[in-house]
C-alpha cells in the first residue's frame, strides 16, 4: 500500500445507508450514538460511556500510528440518522494490515444486514488498497460479536492476558481475516 495515499471508502449496496466520514463537528451525533449503544459499553466496561468517549474514538490512536493512518466513518440511514460508526486505521499492526478498531450499530439496526454490508465494503476497500488481511479485538464476553465476526471470515489468532476495560478485566481475542 502507498502510505502517501488513502483510497476512498466505497459506497455500500443499499439505498438505505450512505457512508461519511465522520469529524469534530460530528462529535454531538457520535455521542448520542454512543448512548444508545450503551450495552455495548456495559459489556465492555461495567459502565455507560463516557463524555469523552466520542473524542477518543475520533482521536485515539494506536501506538506509531498518526490521524493520517485513521479513517472514522458514519453510516446513516435513508433519513439522515447515524446509525453505525467505524473505525479503521492503515497499516496496523504491521503495513500489510487494515485494523477494525470498532464497528458499532445501533440497537435496532443490529441483525438486519447492515454489519456485513459494512464488512464487505471493508474488504473491498481493502483489497483494493492492497492490504494482505483485516485484524480486529472483540472482548472475551461479546460472544454475539465474536460469532458475527467467526461468520464474516475471522479467525481467533490470539488472546490477550486480561486487561482493564473501566470497572471490568477481559481478554481480548484478536481476530485476523486474509484476504
Amino acid at each position: 500500500m502507498n502510505p502517501d495515499r488513502k483510497p476512498n471508502f466505497p459506497q455500500l449496496n443499499s439505498p438505505d445507508e450512505t457512508v461519511h466520514p465522520l469529524d469534530d463537528r460530528d462529535l454531538g451525533e457520535i455521542s448520542a450514538l454512543l448512548t444508545a449503544c450503551d450495552d455495548f459499553s456495559i459489556l465492555v466496561s461495567g459502565q455507560p460511556h463516557q463524555a469523552e468517549d466520542a473524542f477518543g474514538l475520533l482521536h485515539d490512536l494506536p501506538p506509531m500510528k498518526t490521524e493520517a493512518d485513521k479513517q472514522v466513518l458514519g453510516f446513516r440511514d435513508r433519513n439522515g440518522k447515524l446509525c453505525g460508526v467505524l473505525d479503521l486505521v492503515s497499516g496496523y499492526p504491521e503495513d500489510s494490515v487494515a485494523f477494525i478498531g470498532l464497528l458499532l450499530l445501533l440497537p435496532e439496526t443490529r441483525g438486519a444486514g447492515l454489519g456485513r454490508r459494512i464488512t464487505q465494503s471493508v474488504e473491498t476497500w481493502a483489497r483494493g488498497a492492497g492490504f494482505k488481511a483485516l485484524m480486529l479485538g472483540v472482548v472475551e464476553e461479546n460472544i454475539d460479536g465474536l460469532c458475527f465476526w467467526k461468520a464474516c471470515g475471522f479467525e481467533v489468532v490470539e488472546t490477550s492476558d486480561p486487561r482493564a476495560f473501566g470497572q471490568k478485566t477481559q481478554r481480548v481475542l484478536r481476530m485476523k481475516k486474509v484476504l
